[in-house]
């Protein structure tokens, strides 16, 4: 299963690693439980510091102009430190958006010196930036076929079956290499995939999808995408369903609804 899917970044001498939120204490635990007796010190970060997301075509191009930060030739998940009015930060161009953007983690601290910076002193959308919350992000990341989390991602399943076998080096040894191989060489029985539905209604997290009548998988995203203008959404199906073209009906409550299999991302900027 999935603990979590983190990101971590190598600097000389130690290394930071980034987690969702609410996994936090899920990764310390894990973590301290496979350390070794000696050599390694884990400290937990996570109430002393912020992360602002600035998400966008032009926010690279923002952060540079507003704060006298280079970051043109930063690479796509590479991070850079510095400091800016007496404050560390350590800006990542990263995201989860499926724009271009950068993830900067500063104190607790600085993040009232810094919104106003961003939004004007106002902290209203009325200039380049504006505040933006889950609900948005949450749509972004699903046109751009990204895996959240608690919906695509979870214990319950391995990197291979939702489609993340970028993630785990299967010729080199690690927690759970063995359960990965056995999986791989078996076949996974799932797969991750897109769904566009006829019509304008939505389908939920944990609604069935069905193949001639027969319950096949079930939905782990859906939203009315506003970029797409279409009923989108994303699920596991049985791994013989998975072929983009695939016609199935989604379970959403009342009555079964068509869908079609659509490889993903949904969406590409």
């Amino acid at each position: 299963g999935i603990i979590d899917d983190a990101i971590i970044g190598r600097h000389e001498d130690h290394w930071i690693l980034v987690c969702n939120g609410a996994n936090r204490a899920s990764v310390v635990e894990w973590l301290n439980g496979h350390k070794p007796a000696s050599g390694v010190d884990i400290v937990d970060e996570t109430m002393e510091t912020a992360m602002l997301a600035i998400q966008g075509p032009t926010a690279v191009e923002f952060v540079e102009r507003t704060f006298s930060i280079g970051l043109t030739g930063l690479k796509r998940y590479w991070f850079v430190d510095g400091g800016f009015m007496g404050m560390r930060y350590s800006i990542a161009r990263s995201g989860y958006t499926g724009e271009d953007g950068v993830e900067a983690t500063v104190s607790v601290g600085a993040v009232e010196l810094l919104l106003p910076m961003l939004f004007g002193d106002s902290c209203e959308a009325t200039g380049d930036c504006k505040p933006a919350g889950l609900a948005a992000r949450d749509t972004l990341r699903l046109e751009a076929g990204m895996p959240l989390y608690g919906h695509e991602l979870s214990l319950e399943v391995d990197p291979l079956t939702a489609g993340q076998g970028w993630c785990v080096q299967l010729d080199v040894d690690f927690v759970g290499a063995d359960a990965l191989r056995a999986i791989k060489a078996a076949g996974v029985k799932r797969r991750l995939v897109g769904f566009e539905l006829d019509g304008k209604r939505v389908a939920r997290q944990g609604y069935a999808v069905l193949h001639e009548g027969r319950r096949v998988g079930e939905i782990t995203s859906g939203t009315m995408s506003p970029t797409l203008h279409k009923s989108i959404a994303m699920g596991y199906v049985e791994a013989a369903l998975a072929e983009p073209g695939t016609c199935v009906s989604i379970d959403l409550g009342r009555k079964a609804n068509a869908a079609t299999v659509v490889r993903l991302p949904f969406y590409k900027k």
